[in-house]
């Protein structure tokens, strides 16, 4: 052990050396001391990231503690800039405890990529978790973001693989406009996620609010409330583009209104009257206009009816601006009209897809940014059926 005192480095008074003798008992370890700090702030819009415009909270008190949690003598207040340094401290476990003033929370921790920037408060105790220094160490990366009255915010993403969750790899998404209404569809404000994907509106009154979120132009919005796991699902209905109505209280953040983006896909193909009835659309075969095609939902236990087209004069049809997920189709039969015989394999561009039966396809899965145009219908004569010469007209 080390048997200097510390703030003198003299040892203690030794028992009386005989000549010619040692004591090798006196020793001293010496270290290089270390400091922690950080900054409190204002955290504008309640993202529980620093901003560049958000500025320092003065004179707020932290107080120092030690590893069992009790506290030290060390008790100082943050600087003009909200910043306050702890210097000359032994290595060791250490917390931080920050003052919260009158009608302010804690932001929530850990947001965002950096923790330089983040706040690293438990909003319940007003302290830190536990901090490790050691020997010369500067950890300057502890801080607090405070906010005023009410608030809601989260995380705006790409999914990637539009599953509905947040994905490990998947990266945020910066400048998605997201608007705050109150429950009678006032406009309370509209902000932009900033480059860490996050967003945030805070100084609110108490009340029932809903977000609306803006997909930018070739995104939709990903599957909602997918899972069991509030902090990685999208809440945000991906056909209203809004939120569930949610209720703020005095003091209060809401950090769980997250909002998944994919890439839109698409699918579609054509519609021909098959004269050879062989189920191929030959060079010569003119494309029908004016018919029916219906999209369903797969995505369900039961399919669900969510658009359908006619084909134009040509006898083209597409759906846009479809999240990805399992789809099928199905052709709505013209009078004295049977479909030709379907291919079976769901391969070729320029086969039947339809079953002759029921005018319906198989399901097929759309992935993010798709385009499934194999999907295309053969029409030939009924029985007893006048053959017509072209079919643009229809």
């Amino acid at each position: 052990d080390s048997d200097a005192d510390p703030a003198s480095g003299q040892t203690h008074t030794t028992a009386a050396i005989a000549s010619n003798g040692q004591d090798l008992a006196l020793d001293m370890g010496i270290f290089k001391s270390a400091e922690l700090g950080g900054r409190v702030w204002l955290d504008s819009d309640a993202d529980g990231a620093q901003d560049v415009a958000e500025f320092g909270l003065r004179d707020l008190q932290v107080t120092l503690l030690d590893a069992n949690g009790e506290p030290t003598a060390i008790t100082l207040f943050t600087g003009l800039d909200g910043r306050y340094l702890i210097t000359d401290l032994a290595p060791g476990d250490y917390y931080v405890q920050f003052e919260l003033p009158a009608d302010s929370t804690f932001s929530t921790p850990n947001q965002g990529r950096s923790r330089i920037t983040d706040s690293d408060v438990d909003p319940s105790t007003g302290r830190t978790p536990r901090i490790h220094l050691q020997s010369g160490q500067s950890d300057l990366s502890w801080s607090a973001g405070l906010y005023k009255g009410a608030a809601v915010g989260n995380y705006v993403w790409y999914d990637g693989d539009g599953d509905g969750l947040q994905g490990k790899d998947e990266l945020s998404i910066f400048g998605v406009t997201v608007q705050l209404y109150s429950s009678d569809g006032a406009l309370m404000g509209t902000a932009l996620s900033d480059g860490s994907g996050l967003y945030g509106f805070s100084e609110l009154e108490p009340g029932e609010y809903y977000v609306m979120v803006a997909p930018p132009n070739g995104f939709v919005l990903t599957h909602a409330l997918r899972g069991n796991d509030e902090a990685l699902d999208s809440n945000i209905d991906p056909k209203t583009k809004r939120s569930a109505l949610f209720s703020l209280q005095a003091g209060k953040g809401n950090p769980t209104i997250d909002a998944g983006l994919t890439l839109a896909a698409s699918i579609g193909n054509f519609v021909w009257y098959d004269r050879n009835g062989n189920g191929y659309k030959d060079v010569s075969e003119d494309g029908v206009g004016g018919i029916e095609v219906i999209l369903y939902d797969e995505n369900g236990e039961l399919p669900r009816i969510i658009a359908s087209v006619l084909t134009d004069g040509n006898g083209f049809y597409e759906f846009t601006g479809l999240l990805p997920g399992r789809y099928s189709l199905q052709f709505v039969r013209p009078a004295a009209f049977n479909f030709t015989a379907q291919d079976g394999s769901n391969q070729g561009t320029l086969t039947s897809k339809a079953d002759p039966r029921t005018g319906r396809t198989a399901v097929t899965v759309l992935e993010p940014a798709e385009n499934d145009a194999i999907w295309g219908a053969g029409l030939v004569a009924a029985p007893g059926a006048v053959s017509l010469v072209s079919f643009r007209a229809l």
